[in-house]
């Protein structure tokens, strides 16, 4: 996490940015759910909406390796390409956010 970068954008609010990685902590397991359901459901409309989403809070929370993957996602869905070509995006996506989500559970309780 780039927090220097998460403070700026947020102007120093440090109760909000710890606010905000609790939402994404305990949101992970919905969004997770629902790129895998656009995925299996061959949705790129939906996978597009997620993605940006994703990529706008990623940006904001400092998430420096999440939000271009999400970004990347986002474009590819929005610019047509073949879903063939889409798919393989979103592992990485999926995994960035384990990882994440991983390394911030343990401290869920100091995120209000």
């Amino acid at each position: 996490l780039d927090v220097v970068a998460a403070r700026a954008a947020l102007a120093g609010n440090d109760r909000l940015y710890r606010r905000l990685l609790g939402m994404f902590v305990d949101q992970h397991p919905a969004l997770s759910a629902r790129l895998a359901a656009a995925l299996a459901a061959g949705d790129a409309a939906a996978l597009a909406r997620d993605a940006h989403d994703l990529s706008g809070l990623a940006h904001t929370l400092g998430m420096r390796e999440l939000s271009p993957l999400a970004r990347s996602l986002e474009h590819a869905c929005r610019d047509g390409h073949p879903f063939a070509l889409i798919a393989p995006l979103v592992d990485p996506v999926a995994a960035e956010l384990r990882r994440l989500v991983g390394a911030m559970a343990p401290l869920r309780p100091l995120l209000v």
